[in-house]
């Protein structure tokens, strides 16, 4: 007993309808990748928190703001690279890069939303430069800053003067600590824009916001904050963090487009 063979118009519709199948599940197969590169990150930022909260807890101190003097010739700002006081608390060269700004682009010493932040700096006393790159920004409203002659638990005194201590770091749930950014830290005002200046660039001082209001997760940013939660945000609602105390939500919210 013979078997009849497919005709080629039958092998062409097998054909078509599984290039049909399988347009019909890219995008959903593109959306799962999204989504699970953005709860990676979104761990990643946790852990990040994670060990801040950890080191504050067993110093009874915050970060104090250590700044070295980056070695780039074309740049030459004081950085606090906070991946060095954090070390011993976690994991912390696993999981400063976010999966969505991995990228193979050259590394650039300002990050995007695609590629992370690269600073080269020497320590004090080394022979040698040392690279530490990363895709989050630290709220940097959180330092503690010897360089001001502050006392100890004491946070970064602000650009209005104003000086804080510790005690509103424990008693606030949701002060950020970390976010997706395209540098390492970042001091928010509320009065900053939603886009910089060309002319300052990304890390302009008088405009931080901009370090971290990034597309990274399209319209979303991922934060961690000192209570070592953290959520995935739309960006218009990083002006409604209090990244500091006192801070108070411009009205209306700037429009993101």
């Amino acid at each position: 007993m013979s078997r009849r063979a497919f005709t080629l118009m039958e092998l062409l519709i097998v054909i078509a309808v599984t290039g049909i199948v399988i347009a019909m599940a890219m995008p959903a197969l593109g959306r799962a990748r999204f989504v699970s590169k953005r709860a990676l990150c979104l761990n990643h930022a946790r852990e990040l928190s994670r060990s801040h909260f950890l080191y504050v807890y067993e110093q009874k101190d915050l970060v104090w703001y250590k700044g070295w003097k980056i070695t780039e010739p074309t740049l030459q700002l004081p950085v606090c690279i906070w991946a060095v006081p954090l070390g011993p608390y976690g994991n912390i060269d696993k999981v400063r890069q976010c999966p969505e700004a991995g990228g193979n682009e050259v590394p650039t010493l300002v990050g995007s939303a695609t590629s992370p932040w690269n600073q080269r700096y020497r320590p004090e006393g080394a022979q040698s430069d040392t690279t530490v790159s990363g895709a989050y920004a630290f709220n940097g409203w959180l330092y503690g800053d010897p360089r001001e002659g502050l006392p100890p638990n004491t946070l970064l005194a602000s650009q209005d003067g104003h000086t804080n201590t510790l005690k509103w770091v424990w008693n606030t749930v949701n002060a950020p600590a970390f976010v997706d950014g395209l540098w390492s830290e970042a001091l928010p005002m509320t009065s900053d824009q939603t886009t910089f200046d060309p002319k300052a660039g990304p890390t302009d001082p008088k405009n931080q916001m901009s370090r971290v209001n990034i597309p990274r997760h399209r319209k979303t940013v991922n934060v961690a904050y000192f209570d070592m939660h953290a959520e995935n945000i739309p960006l218009q609602s990083l002006w409604t963090l209090p990244w500091k105390p006192n801070w108070k939500a411009p009205i209306p919210l700037p429009t993101i487009r």
